[in-house]
């Protein structure tokens, strides 16, 4: 069973929410402002979140901030009808999706089982094990990378993106073709999302300049795994 917390000011809104997700099993935890999502995070420990973006006294882009300084806790956001662009904000910041209110509860319920998915199933795929470099471990067993003997803190959506890339060494993917695969969306046309974490992915990893391979930018076109070094 899954614990779910599900976080909006409007209490209708988290009433609906929490029949739809109780039928299909689901453990609920509701809080009506950020404070109280932020704590319940820390002390209920949800499998995923449901956070409104406007939550009062700390709203649902500042917990994902402060979440994602050593959590991958599954983020979905809600996000006010014609404000897209606060959705994306989010996804730069690390969330795994977000969805527009008036919230539809079959959509909801859909793109919840989605991320849970991809963030939590993902350990069962026996291809999915260990990949190693010289200075780089990467194991989606334990949903772990480790780099230049130091662990890296990475999302679901950070981590996901490294072994894609370093699992198909020397490909070059489109900025499309990233989101497509990691965000699970064919419609975004925003590929800010991408660069945002590539650019997180090379500051926590911090290469030595004498290091074996890089994420390597592909001009007009997007990102590869580059062994720098052909013996």
């Amino acid at each position: 069973m899954y614990k779910i917390l599900i976080a909006d000011a409007k209490k209708q809104v988290r009433e609906m929410l929490r029949v739809s997700f109780r039928e299909k099993d689901y453990e609920i935890i509701e809080a009506e402002n950020g404070v109280e999502a932020l704590l319940a995070i820390s002390t209920s420990k949800p499998d995923i979140a449901l956070l409104e973006l406007e939550l009062p006294l700390l709203g649902g882009l500042e917990i994902c901030k402060q979440v994602r300084k050593n959590s991958n806790l599954p983020i979905v956001l809600l996000v006010a009808k014609g404000e897209n662009y606060k959705g994306v904000e989010g996804l730069e910041l690390g969330a795994d999706d977000f969805l527009l209110k008036p919230v539809a509860t079959r959509e909801a319920l859909a793109r919840v089982q989605a991320v849970l998915r991809r963030t939590h199933g993902v350990q069962s795929k026996s291809n999915l094990e260990v990949l190693k470099y010289t200075g780089l471990v990467i194991d989606m067993n334990q949903q772990t990378a480790n780099a230049f003997d130091h662990e890296l803190l990475l999302t679901n959506k950070e981590l996901a993106l490294l072994w894609l890339l370093a699992s198909n060494p020397g490909k070059a993917f489109s900025r499309k073709e990233l989101l497509q695969a990691i965000w699970g969306e064919k419609c975004f046309s925003n590929t800010r999302t991408v660069d945002t974490h590539v650019k997180r992915l090379r500051q926590k990893i911090n290469a030595p300049a004498d290091a074996e391979w890089e994420i390597s930018t592909i001009w007009n076109v997007g990102y590869k795994f580059e062994m720098k070094y052909k013996y």
